[in-house]
C-alpha cells in the first residue's frame, strides 16, 4: 500500500507542489525543521548528548539516543545509495528534469546535488531517527514518526523535494528499521513485545533483557 502511494504521488507531484501555501513564517519553520535533520547538525548534537548522558550515568537513555542516531545514519546512507543510482533531478535545479541514473551525457552524476532528489535524504535520516522509537512503545513511536513527517513536509515546502521524494525516503527508512529491528533490540537490551502493528512491533512497555539496569528515566513519556 505504501509503495502504491509513492507511485500515485509521482503522478501528482506537480499539482501538489503548485498547491502548497507559501509565507515567510512557513518558510522559516521549514528551514528550522530541515536543519534539524541535517547530518552536520544531527550527528554531532547526538554525539554530545550521548557523551553527556553517559557522564550523568543515564546509560539506558544514552543507548536509546545512540540507537536512534544509528538508525538515522543507516537510513540516510541507504537513501544516498538509491538516489545516486536513480539520478532524479531536484525540482528547483536549473537543469533538464528527469531520471538519468548514475550517468548523464557520458558523465557521472552520482553525488551531484541537482541529481539527488529521489528519495529525500533528510526525510530518510529523520525517519530513521524517529521510527526506532516504535520499539519503545506506540506513543513514543508516533512522536518519532510525527517528527519525521514534519521534516518531510519541510523539504516539500522549501521546494527542494517533491512529495514522492519524501514519501520514498520515509518508506525506505521504515523498511530499514523493520529489517534491523532485532539488531536494535539487542543494542537496547529489550525483547519483543506481544503486540505488533503492520509496520513495527509495538507495545506499551518493552521487556528489558535480564540483567539490564533501568538507571534512567524514559526517553519519551508514555
Amino acid at each position: 500500500m505504501a509503495a502504491t502511494a509513492v507511485v500515485l504521488l509521482l503522478r501528482w507531484d506537480g499539482a501538489l507542489m503548485a498547491a502548497r501555501p507559501d509565507s515567510r513564517l512557513l518558510r522559516d519553520l521549514a528551514e528550522l525543521l530541515s536543519r534539524s535533520a541535517d547530518g552536520r547538525l544531527l550527528f554531532p548534537s547526538a554525539t554530545v548528548a550521548i557523551a553527556a548522558l553517559m557522564a550523568l550515568r543515564s546509560t539506558r537513555t544514552a543507548r536509546w539516543v545512540g540507537a536512534m542516531t544509528l538508525g538515522a545514519i543507516l537510513c540516510g546512507l541507504s537513501a544516498n545509495v538509491f538516489r545516486g543510482l536513480l539520478g532524479r533531478t531536484r525540482p528547483e535545479a536549473p537543469v533538464e528534469q528527469g531520471w538519468f541514473g548514475p550517468r548523464k551525457d557520458g558523465r557521472w552524476i552520482v553525488g551531484k546535488h541537482a541529481y539527488s532528489s529521489f528519495p529525500s535524504g533528510h526525510t530518510a535520516a529523520a525517519a530513521g531517527f524517529g521510527l526506532v522509537l516504535f520499539l519503545r512503545g506506540r506513543r513514543p513511536g508516533l512522536f518519532g514518526a510525527s517528527y519525521a513527517l514534519s521534516v518531510a513536509w519541510s523539504r516539500v515546502q522549501l521546494g527542494v523535494h517533491r512529495p514522492s521524494d519524501v514519501a520514498a525516503g520515509f518508506l525506505l527508512s521504515a523498511v530499514v528499521v523493520f529489517l534491523l529491528r532485532d539488531r536494535f533490540r539487542a543494542l537496547l537490551g529489550i525483547q519483543p513485545t506481544p503486540e505488533w502493528s503492520p509496520v513495527f512491533p509495538i507495545g506499551s512497555e518493552p521487556r528489558k533483557a535480564q540483567g539490564l539496569a533501568d538507571d534512567s528515566q524514559d526517553l519519551v513519556p508514555t
